[in-house]
Order: structure tokens, then C-alpha cells, then sequence
């Protein structure tokens, strides 16, 4: 009876990735891949009984369209308003670090039939769409990926389909995308793909003849070393979770050659955008999941990152706020979080907000700033929404604020004068120390001159002043016979800003 190499599982410290002879005994081959599953996440099939010339022929197909000028390309580009992947794209992006990935994608789904979209299938040559490669391809794709589903469902002590249907069953779909990573001088600036693991349930690439896969294990980068008829297995995400953590998802990433051209052809096998996917419920009968079905969208930022937040329809997310954050004086954090969209499917939440009436002063409690300097200023909690909302600076004595102008249901030149009166109070203020004095200032104008552009409300910033008194500014109009007055009184005790009031009349 034939064996694996048994180099690839021996020692602490692997140098390469597992290889799994899929021409050995049944038995022999669950067991590599079992554990090559659980220690690895990733392995190389070699013997897997999908023709060499079939995977030849598909590469040469994938290699020309990349070969063609840009606007034949750009006859199957992804539409920019497009909710899904397929179609044909340029990724050029910097990463928190500055550095830069570059890579040429073609993405279009292979299987089930129905969810086939030839709208984004090359033209350039009838054989590509043709039976005998991508589809026949896909075929083969299919098979090899749920026998080694089966393989992993018989690890885990379950019947040979319970990670396909966790899956998704019959309606799970295989995803095609040719990866064109351009030649770099200098690889310090770019690289193809960065340190990641696949969000799919398994994924199943080839690639031309350079390197570039590396996978990550024991803290170091391990090249990924094939040849033209080997397959690298990635396990992903969705079979992490459904294993309830018990085989692992495998990180790897992609570099570029210096300079010559690297392809490669992964095929994700995916559940349908619809399906909730968790851990299978016969292995968390006597263990806890450790992962939660979730329709994902919300994001937390830690460490200088975005985390995915799981949860289920029993779930619910607690998150800190900031008047709980200001009253404990900055012991307890305010969560910082983000929405995400989705490409094809509605998202909704049903926050519910805890907070103060609008009038109580909100601070740090007095207990605990007795022996420590308080970091937060109170503020009336109906300042502080306003100013939060409209994303203005919360330091009360340095930073400008805007001012408010009420403009009512002006419209033409009545909102001209309007505009124009604002504009007249906006820079006596900027240019005075006090805010009565600014007042004292002013007279009243004519309106005649207000600028034919002059057509929106104005929003400037000014300084804030602590004051309970009112001022007015009053202009008359000759052409419109009106006498328009601004009433200025502070928004509220703390004078964070001030609001505008109008009041028109007719003169003679």
C-alpha cells in the first residue's frame, strides 16, 4: 500500500505545507486530510484525477484574456453599481501601513447552472465558455470538494454530507476568479494579497509556474511549492465555523515577482448569500459554540482594526456610550463601531438608545475626581447631542462653533436678505472679542446690493462667548418694503453656540 510523504507530518516545525496522495488507500488519505485540516487549514492533492490538459487548457484560456488590450477587457467589468463580484476589476489599495496591493481580477460563478451569468465570461475565445474547460472544470471542482467535505464530516464523527449541507446543500455555489499579479522592481512597495483566511467554506487554486502562495504556521511564512498538476486545498472560514473551531481556517497570503507575470485560478465553494451558517448542533451538544450564525454588518474597531461583530437572532450587542464613558472619567471606553453594507441583501438593527433628557448636565462624577484631575466638561446633554451629531469639536474654549440661521419659509429675494443680514452679523462677530460689542457695531442697511448668488443659507464659524443677554440686527429692504430683524440669544446656559431668530414686518 502506497504512502503519503512522510516528511510533511513529522517534526515541530514544518517547512511545507502538507501533500495529500488522493491515489492511496481511502482511509489512509481521510486521516491526512483530517489532520492536515486541524493543524494546517490548507494542503497540496496531487493524484486527484482531474486531467492535466483539462487544467493546462483552462490556465491558457485565463492567460490570453489578460493578454487582451484593456477595452476588451472592459467589455465584462464588474458595473460600478453592481451589489455583486462578477465581472472583471482593477484592485489597487494601500493597507493601514501604506503599503500597496495590485492585482487584475476576473470573477464569474461555474456552478449550479442556474446562478451562471455568462454576461461576464470572456468573449475573446469560444472555448472558454465551452463544456469541455471552465464547466468541465467546475464539475471536477465539485466532486474533489465534497469528497473532502466528506473526508472532514466523517473527522468530526458525523454522516459523510453533514458539512455539505451545513453548507448549503445543492445550493451551494462555486466561484471562479483569475488573479493577474503584475511584475514589481521593488517589492518593498507592493505585494498581491495580504496576510489573510478565506471568508468561503473551501477553496480549491491552481497557479502558472511562480511562486507567490505562502502560507502562515508556527509565526512564519511557508512558500507553498506545486507544480502544474497539483491543487492547494485552503480551508475557510464557514468550515472553521461549522466544526465549531475544530479544524482551522488557513492564513496565507500572495507576494510578486520581481518581474515576471503571476496568475492564478482559485475556485471558492460558498454557501448562498441567504443561508445562516454556525457551528453543526451535534458538536456543541456537550461543548459551547464557540461561533454564533450571524448577518454580518456591524464592525468594532480595536487594536487599530475592524472586527466583525458575530451575533444571532438572540443575540444583542451592548455598546458603551459616551455619557457613560464621561461620568466614569474615562475608566470605562466608548465603543467605536461602523456599519457595513451588503452586496445583494437588506440590513436592518433596531438600536434602542438609553440617554439623558435633553436639559440635565451630564459630567464626570464628583467621587471620582476627588484625587483626580476630571477629564470631561459637563455639558447640558442637549449641547452636546447637537454638537456630536453634527460632527462639531466638543473643547468649548478654543473651537469655533457654527451659528444657526432660522430662515423660515424664505424663499427668492426675501431669502437673499435673509443671507445677507446673516452674512453682516457672521463677520462682526469673527472680528470682536465680546459679543455685545460687536452688536454696538452695527446699523441698519440697505439690502439692495445682496449678491444674485447669494442663494443658500450661510453656516460660519464664530467664537463662543459665555452670555444671557440678546442682541439684534435689523436691515430694511427699499425694493421689497420689508424690515427684516435678527433676534440673538444664547442657544443655552453655557452659550455653546447661538441661534438666529427672524422676525419680518412691513414699512412704509
Amino acid at each position: 500500500m502506497a504512502e503519503l510523504v512522510p516528511s510533511k507530518f513529522q517534526g515541530t516545525s514544518p517547512v511545507d505545507i502538507p501533500i495529500v496522495d488522493l491515489s492511496n488507500n481511502e482511509d489512509l488519505v481521510a486521516r491526512a486530510v483530517v489532520k492536515a485540516s486541524e493543524e494546517w487549514g490548507m494542503f497540496l492533492v496531487v493524484n486527484h484525477g482531474i486531467p492535466t490538459e483539462l487544467m493546462r487548457r483552462l490556465k491558457e484560456l485565463g492567460t490570453e484574456f489578460f493578454e487582451l488590450p484593456e477595452k476588451e477587457k472592459e467589455a465584462v467589468a464588474r458595473p460600478a453599481d453592481s451589489m455583486d463580484l462578477e465581472g472583471y476589476t482593477t484592485d489597487y489599495e494601500k493597507d493601514k501601513e501604506g503599503r500597496k496591493t495590485w492585482a487584475d481580477h476576473l470573477f464569474h460563478r461555474v456552478w449550479p447552472a442556474s446562478r451562471i451569468n455568462y454576461r461576464f465570461w470572456p468573449k475573446n475565445s469560444p472555448d472558454y465558455r465551452h463544456e469541455e474547460v471552465n464547466e468541465e472544470y467546475a464539475r471536477e471542482i465539485k466532486k474533489q470538494s465534497e469528497k473532502i467535505m466528506g473526508w472532514l464530516s466523517e473527522g468530526l464523527g458525523l454522516h459523510r454530507d453533514a458539512l455539505k449541507e451545513g453548507l448549503g446543500g445543492e445550493t451551494v455555489e462555486y466561484l471562479m476568479k483569475i488573479i493577474f499579479y503584475p511584475p514589481c522592481p521593488k517589492l518593498e512597495l507592493l505585494y498581491g494579497a495580504p496576510h489573510h483566511t478565506d471568508l468561503n467554506g473551501i477553496t480549491f487554486l491552481i497557479a502558472d509556474e511562480v511562486d507567490g502562495l505562502q502560507a502562515y504556521q508556527d509565526n512564519k511564512w511557508v512558500d507553498v511549492k506545486y507544480d502544474d498538476s497539483s491543487i492547494v486545498v485552503i480551508i475557510a472560514d464557514q468550515i472553521k465555523r461549522m466544526s465549531n473551531g475544530r479544524y482551522k481556517s488557513g492564513e496565507h497570503r500572495v507576494t510578486m515577482d520581481t518581474v515576471r507575470t503571476r496568475l492564478s485560478w482559485p475556485v471558492f465553494a460558498e454557501p448562498n448569500l441567504d443561508h445562516v451558517v454556525g457551528p453543526l448542533a451535534e458538536l456543541v451538544i456537550d461543548d459551547a459554540p464557540k461561533f454564533k450564525p450571524y448577518v454580518d454588518g456591524l464592525q468594532a474597531y480595536q487594536d487599530n482594526k475592524w472586527v466583525d461583530v458575530k451575533y444571532d437572532d438572540s443575540g444583542i450587542v451592548v455598546i458603551i456610550a459616551d455619557q457613560i464613558k464621561r461620568m466614569s472619567n474615562g475608566r470605562y471606553k466608548s465603543g467605536e463601531h461602523r456599519a457595513t453594507m451588503d452586496m445583494v441583501r437588506t440590513r436592518l438593527s433596531w438600536p434602542v438608545f438609553a440617554e439623558p433628557n435633553l436639559d440635565h448636565v451630564v459630567g464626570p462624577l464628583p467621587e471620582l475626581v476627588v484625587d483626580d484631575a476630571p477629564k470631561f466638561k459637563p455639558y447640558v446633554y442637549r449641547e452636546y447631542k447637537f454638537l456630536k451629531m453634527n460632527k462639531l469639536p466638543l473643547e468649548i474654549e478654543t473651537t469655533p462653533l457654527p451659528l444657526l440661521l432660522d430662515a423660515g419659509k424664505a424663499r427668492g429675494r426675501r431669502r437673499r436678505e435673509i443671507c445677507y443680514i446673516f452674512l453682516m452679523v457672521s463677520l462682526a462677530l469673527s472680528q470682536s472679542s465680546r459679543l455685545v460689542s460687536c452688536f454696538a457695531l452695527t446699523q441698519s442697511v440697505s439690502l439692495d446690493l445682496v449678491p444674485s448668488k447669494l442663494e443658500q443659507t450661510f453656516v460660519v464659524s464664530a467664537q463662543v462667548f459665555k452670555t444671557t443677554g440678546t442682541a439684534s440686527f435689523t436691515g430694511v429692504s427699499r425694493k421689497s418694503c420689508t424690515r427684516s430683524t435678527f433676534h440673538l440669544l444664547p442657544y443655552s446656559e453655557f452659550a455653546l453656540h447661538m441661534c438666529f431668530r427672524l422676525s419680518q414686518e412691513r414699512v412704509a
